[in-house]
């Protein structure tokens, strides 16, 4: 009987998603259907969607966790743009850019999963363009940093200071208008001869030896000053050793203070 009812369950469940699904595929056509009812073309559009599961490491990442954020982050990138493109094909011209992320170029700790869509929206716009740059359509993406938004409430405060004064020359945040300003270029016909690229908005964030670097060229015996924060003692000792180790790495003589 127990299995007959988990059978049953996934059953439902299975026919839960797919109507699911199929829901979200008819929404989609009747938006661009409206679209080309309304205006007769598309010529330019913004792919922007991002959401993370908060602060997890992948051995605890849960499918379902997995699921949501794949399902926004990137088949809903990939969805939008089949609309877009067909739409686009009809008058030989189209301009489109994907918001992907700087952990679309590498990836971190506690955000495997955001990482892993943002790397598949760099690969879905550099195949796209190659595909359909022969029929004027230029397709490209931006890297931002980070920015000044919403997602930035699930990232601690510390990891934010370091990086701020130790990983970003220009020593704060990005505003969201700095990537507005990069996102209208590439749709813009400034931008005419760029396509398939992924541009990088983000100060030009280094990695931190190479930060350090500039702060021993500076000063001689720069102190480092980490200030951590966690839920619970256990958990913090974890993030400071993790830290002491790595930076030990890369400098022996580097004058770390905790707080």
């Amino acid at each position: 009987p127990l299995v007959f009812f988990f059978y049953c369950y996934r059953a439902v469940l299975d026919l839960l998603l797919v109507v699911w699904g199929l829901r979200v595929l008819c929404v989609l056509l009747c938006v661009f259907l409206d679209i080309k009812n309304r205006f007769g073309r598309l010529d330019v559009l913004f792919n922007n969607a991002g959401v993370n599961v908060p602060s997890t490491i992948f051995g605890d990442l849960t499918y379902s966790e997995w699921k949501n954020t794949v399902d926004i982050n990137l088949t809903g990138v990939f969805l939008c743009m089949k609309h877009q493109i067909k739409l686009m094909l009809e008058n030989k011209f189209g301009r489109i850019v994907n918001v992907s992320s700087m952990a679309g170029t590498y990836g971190f700790s506690r955000g495997s999963s955001y990482s892993a869509t943002k790397h598949g929206v760099i690969g879905l716009t550099k195949s796209a363009a190659i595909e359909y740059g022969s029929e004027n359509i230029r397709v490209n993406s931006v890297c931002p940093g980070f920015v000044q938004t919403k997602i930035l409430d699930d990232i601690p405060d510390y990891v934010l200071d370091f990086n701020k004064k130790y990983r970003v020359p220009m020593k704060r945040i990005g505003k969201p208008e700095e990537v507005a300003e990069s996102i209208c270029w590439l749709l813009s016909e400034k931008s005419s001869f760029t396509n398939g690229e992924k541009v990088t908005i983000d100060g030009l964030r280094v990695n931190f030896k190479d930060g350090w670097g500039l702060l021993r060229a500076s000063n001689t015996t720069p102190k480092l000053v980490l200030r951590f924060e966690a839920k619970s003692p256990a958990r913090l000792k974890e993030i400071q050793d993790m830290f002491l180790v790595q930076l030990k790495k890369i400098d022996e003589s580097i004058n770390i203070e905790l707080s």
